[in-house]
């Protein structure tokens, strides 16, 4: 069972910008775009419309949930940013989930049946992905890891006899490692959605991150050799 209390969420960290609420009679108001830029035009035009269809006021919102990570660096920081402003503004509690539990949670709610474990996994380009491991209740058994996709599989717990692939490298995991993974229960290959944060937020027993950026991996754009970088006015 959720609280009864209004949360904003909100999630911009990989090829997607969502927002949504959910209003303290379960009842949840979502928005959801594809997209691999152009996040931080999107987000506070979305906010704004669940906020307007879900009928609450600002000072109403009383927990802003964002993810934190791994995704991209502009988008990682796009959201968070959001989210602290509006939290700043309305007084509201912060409360931040990894990319790759809202994607376990979001299979999770559109499933019957649970498998022994569920593998999120979130196509990091090069050949690598984003990786965390989860219970069939969607609480993480592994931390988030950047690694080659091949190796993901190492990171199921020994004796898992069935998985939950989900996220944007779900389907090539199965097509490149099929022998050695256990029986595939299901393959949800979506991107993180608010709606799902948003019923994290407001569900019980779930213990925030602190809302701050998740990197696993080095930006890429460095400064070339003899370049001077800017002064701090």
């Amino acid at each position: 069972m959720g609280e009864r209390l209004n949360v904003l969420a909100v999630d911009t960290s990989l090829r997607a910008c969502s927002a949504a609420v959910r209003r303290d009679d379960g009842e949840i108001f979502a928005a959801f775009r594809a997209m691999e830029r152009g996040h931080a035009e999107a987000l506070m035009p979305m906010i704004a419309d669940v906020v307007a269809r879900s009928g609450l006021g600002w000072p109403q919102l009383k927990r802003i949930a964002v993810t934190t990570g791994p995704g991209t660096f502009t988008g990682v920081r796009i959201g968070i940013a959001a989210a602290r402003g509006l939290a700043l503004a309305t007084g509201a509690a912060l409360f931040a989930q990894t990319s790759l539990a809202v994607l376990a949670a979001g299979a999770i709610a559109r499933r019957d049946s649970r498998a022994d474990a569920m593998l999120a996994l979130s196509d990091a380009r090069r050949g690598e992905c984003y990786a965390q491991v989860f219970r069939g209740d969607a609480r993480p058994l592994s931390d988030a890891r950047l690694l080659p996709l091949a190796k993901a599989v190492s990171l199921l717990p020994e004796g898992t006899r069935s998985v939950v692939l989900c996220g944007s490298a779900a389907h090539a995991l199965a097509e490149s490692a099929s022998d050695a993974l256990p029986a595939i229960a299901a393959i949800d290959d979506r991107e993180p959605e608010a709606a799902a944060l948003a019923m994290m937020a407001a569900g019980a027993g779930w213990t925030s991150l602190d809302a701050k950026p998740l990197y696993l991996r080095p930006p890429d754009a460095r400064p070339q050799p003899g370049m001077a970088l800017p002064r701090r006015p």
